[in-house]
């Protein structure tokens, strides 16, 4: 397996003894300009080594079944360990070939949910149901796992959503939380599809959105995240109350985030590591975790993360290999699949057909 770059964090030097030699001075110096440039240079090594143990587990493709598409955004259903996955039709290819796929926890495919536009952001309620933005028919669905419509949502407050891009279930209330893109503000819905309240803070100042496209809720305190185009993280309490906005980091590009629902931390993909940052509600980056290439436990453009709420692994769809990487971090178990009970893998540790991951699933989708 390829190694993976983790972040590490690093001491803050004593001072330096009172008598030393000029020429040691300098080599200090010298040193010192070098970690700062470093520092620069690679913002992922900033961060606390104590959270920085992240593992690759192990990978699926997504689509499993070689369609043309490629994946945006990963949920994971709380309760049962299924996944949902959009995927987006390849240039070229039929439209048909979008959809929201359903797997089983081991990433063989269940069922799917034909969306014949663009489907951007999903996520996943405490019931089950499947709530993703439907971006270029400008409206949030709701679906039963087995493929049922429940919802519609197409207009708020009197004006229709314009791109709505992300999507997030505050659970177990069951809000739908929208990244309305166009409009430069966040919706939440009641489980009903009747609108809670907006958030509309657009402009250029800082603390403002400005084109949101992805969001994500949970956390012992409920909070609301919001990404904007300018790689800004905006952090609002359960009610819309602004709690503070972070970034641009410089270097970056932000995809889909989650939120680690027994910590409150943010995890959000950046395309030019390649991989994940993990930050706390204030800000402050905690850990990464790097690796580029197409070989298992790399990225070449990761854009959606999940977070399990029952283990705490980290779910990561990468559009470009067309593939769900799961990670291991601090205090996260194996719930189903058991990837660390592997009798007989692929070579690449992925997930996939003539694969044995020594694990029995049990798992039917509910009605």
């Amino acid at each position: 397996m390829a190694a993976a770059r983790f972040a590490l964090g690093k001491a803050a030097p004593g001072p330096a003894p009172a008598r030393a030699a000029r020429p040691l001075r300098a080599v200090a110096a010298c040193l010192a300009a070098i970690a700062l440039a470093a520092a620069c240079w690679a913002p992922d090594m900033l961060a606390d080594a104590a959270a920085a143990e992240y593992e690759f587990e192990g990978r699926f493709d997504a689509p499993p079944d070689g369609t043309p598409a490629r994946p945006y955004g990963v949920a994971v259903d709380p309760s049962t360990g299924a996944i949902a996955v959009a995927v987006q039709a390849d240039e070229g290819a039929g439209p048909e070939e979008s959809a929201v796929l359903l797997l089983h926890p081991n990433g063989t495919l269940a069922s799917r949910i034909d969306m014949p536009m663009s489907p951007r952001g999903v996520d996943i309620g405490q019931d089950g149901r499947i709530v993703v933005a439907d971006s270029t028919a400008n409206r949030v669905l709701t679906f039963r796992p087995n493929g049922t419509l429940v919802l519609s949502i197409a207009a708020a407050d009197g004006l229709n959503m314009t791109e709505p891009y992300g999507v997030a279930v505050d659970r177990p209330d069951g809000r739908i939380i929208v990244a309305d893109k166009r409009n430069h503000r966040v919706l939440v819905f009641h489980a009903n599809g009747t609108l809670a309240f907006s958030i509309t803070d657009a402009g250029s100042q800082s603390g403002n959105i400005t084109s949101p496209y992805a969001v994500a809720a949970g956390g012992p305190d409920g909070r609301i995240v919001a990404i904007d185009t300018s790689d800004r993280v905006h952090v609002y309490s359960r009610d819309g109350t602004p709690e503070g906005t972070f970034g641009p980091l410089g270097g970056t590009n932000f995809g889909i985030p989650d939120v680690d629902p027994a910590t409150g931390r943010i995890v959000v993909p950046d395309v030019r590591l390649p991989g994940i940052r993990v930050f706390e509600p204030d800000g402050t980056q905690v850990a990464t975790y790097a690796a580029n290439g197409s070989q298992a436990g790399q990225f070449t453009y990761p854009f959606g993360a999940a977070v399990d709420d029952s283990s705490g692994r980290i779910l990561v769809a990468d559009f470009s290999q067309r593939t769900v990487s799961i990670l291991r971090g601090p205090g996260a178990t194996s719930a189903v699949p058991r990837v660390d009970n592997v009798t007989s893998a692929s070579p690449d540790g992925s997930y996939g057909p003539g694969s044995s991951i020594g694990v029995r699933v049990s798992f039917s989708l509910p009605v």
